[in-house]
């Protein structure tokens, strides 16, 4: 399997180049999934995930439907499938009989709902303390089996299958989250080199992709009210149009100079917004890039749920959970005889990330003072008073 370079697009979403393999896919409503996932009971475990993989649903299949699936299925095979086909649901509207009949809200309360969502931006977002969660990454790409095809299949979609996880710890600071990656050696990485790298549901969403939605710049109007583990939510659709987009994508790389040259652009978005009618707090949000099939990059997605968690003795909104699927072009390398080594375009291929987020608590420096008299350990000259576990520098998101 041929691999190389990544793309990185707004948020924090890195894309690294695969290649492909043909797939059509079966469409199917989360009842006739169910009924499906029933027939496979008693078969192996592979060849359930196969016929899982087969499959695309074309309602939201919610956490609640697919929890209990888990110890049904034949086996981890199957439940990896079946995990990576809900994910990719995450984006579409849930069945009908689970959109609660509720009459909407008149336009005075839906400014209300407004105002409690500006005021929660404005006074909550600003107070969170500086924390440490647990990030678990399961990191889902298209199965491939050979590097050349022919142009006619570069669009086809291709079933996705779990090629691993990481677990690493998310430092929020100032605004700002970092993820570090535990290395082999004891060190810290910032990155998963070679990965589809996501950052970005602590700060960026809140403090950048929301503000530019209930603004002005945006097309924002009721969608309908969903049910929530603590009652109804508010759902609102929003369009941001390009000219006014902070949705920064930036694509590593081009096939020119042998693929060193970056594609960046600012598409407009669309998607929807969840809140707490009643404390505006942002419970669920989905970012989805409207990009032409021209691009590099045709597909970015992204979704992050969030619900309260306690951090030192109080309770927060936070991320919970989050996916993030993206889909461009990949390259390959090209020898010439004439012209030497250069890149070329390949297929299109397709990667998605499910993150989930725990172990919340405070963010202390723990540090000590020396006594005049004790000599500073050698490690520590040059910085007295240094911390004895150093906090990492948060970097800019991109």
């Amino acid at each position: 399997m041929h691999q190389s370079r990544c793309a990185i697009l707004a948020l924090g979403v890195c894309l690294p180049f695969l290649a492909s393999a043909q797939h059509q896919a079966r469409p199917v409503t989360v009842e006739q999934l169910e009924q499906e996932l029933m027939a496979v009971h008693d078969t192996p475990d592979a060849k359930a995930a196969h016929q899982i993989s087969d499959l695309e649903l074309t309602q939201r299949m919610s956490d609640t439907r697919l929890a209990p699936w888990k110890t049904r299925l034949p086996g981890a095979k199957s439940w990896d499938a079946l995990v990576a086909l809900a994910d990719l649901s995450a984006f579409l509207d849930p069945p009908a009989a689970e959109i609660p009949a509720d009459a909407p809200p008149d336009l005075a309360a839906q400014q209300r709902m407004m105002l409690n969502i500006i005021n929660y931006l404005k006074t909550t977002i600003p107070k969170l303390p500086n924390f440490i969660a647990t990030q678990t990454t399961i990191r889902y790409e298209e199965y491939t089996q050979n590097d050349r095809l022919p142009a006619e299949d570069d669009h086809i979609d291709r079933p996705l299958q779990k090629t691993g996880s990481t677990d690493a710890t998310v430092v929020y600071r100032n605004g700002i989250d970092v993820v570090e990656v535990p290395a082999r050696h004891g060190s810290i990485e910032n990155v998963d080199v070679g990965r589809l790298q996501t950052t970005g549901a602590f700060g960026t969403i809140l403090s950048v992709m929301v503000p530019n939605v209930i603004t002005s710049h945006s097309v924002l109007s009721w969608s309908r009210w969903g049910q929530g583990a603590r009652g109804l939510r508010a759902i609102y659709r929003y369009t941001v149009p390009e000219n006014k987009s902070l949705y920064e994508i930036t694509f590593c790389c081009l096939p020119e100079s042998n693929g060193t040259i970056a594609f960046k652009k600012k598409p407009g978005y669309h998607g929807e917004i969840v809140v707490d009618p009643v404390s505006g707090a942002i419970l669920r949000m989905t970012v989805v890039a409207e990009l032409t099939p021209t691009l590099p990059i045709i597909q970015s997605e992204i979704m992050v749920d969030y619900k309260p968690v306690e951090i030192g003795g109080k309770t927060y909104i936070c991320p919970s959970r989050s996916i993030y699927f993206v889909r461009g072009r990949s390259l390959r390398p090209y020898n010439s005889y004439l012209f030497g080594s250069s890149s070329v375009y390949g297929p299109y291929i397709s990667m998605l990330n499910d993150v989930s987020y725990e172990g919340y608590h405070i963010f202390r420096a723990e540090s000590r003072v020396l006594a005049t008299d004790e000599p500073v350990p050698e490690e520590q000259q040059g910085n007295p008073g240094a911390t004895e576990t150093p906090a990492p520098e948060p970097k800019p998101m991109p």
